[in-house]
């Protein structure tokens, strides 16, 4: 593997799902499909760490005491950390749908890691 996918992994199985689970309520009309298992959990988690670190990337370099260059290597940095967290979160729903055999169905997770048909709008 790639030192950075090493890297993913290794922060995976750090990392503590219980930190950032999913919020959204389950809708009476959602078909569940099943829970997401533990690893996958961990890179659900391992996503959303990802997206708060690059938000914070973002608004350092939004500070008013933000040299020029500073603020610019700091966006760049986020530009990168969003395209990091977009690959763990394809690793992610990829996990989820080869998991649960859902391969051609459009998913969502919901609060008690509930997998459910994703709508479409």
């Amino acid at each position: 593997m790639t030192k950075w996918l090493d890297e993913v992994m290794r922060q995976a199985k750090e990392v503590n799902p219980e930190m950032f689970k999913p919020v959204d309520e389950v809708d009476p009309k959602d078909h569940i499909f099943g829970e997401v298992d533990e690893q996958s959990r961990r890179f659900y988690a391992l996503a959303r760490t990802y997206e708060k670190h690059a938000e914070l990337q973002r608004k350092q370099a939004d500070g008013l005491f933000t040299e020029a260059s500073s603020k610019q290597k700091l966006q760049e940095d986020a530009r990168k950390t969003d395209r990091k967290t977009k690959v763990i979160w394809d690793i992610f729903y990829a996990s989820v749908k080869d998991a649960n055999n859902l391969w051609g169905e459009h998913i969502t997770i919901k609060k008690g890691w509930k997998i459910v048909r994703g709508r479409m709008y």
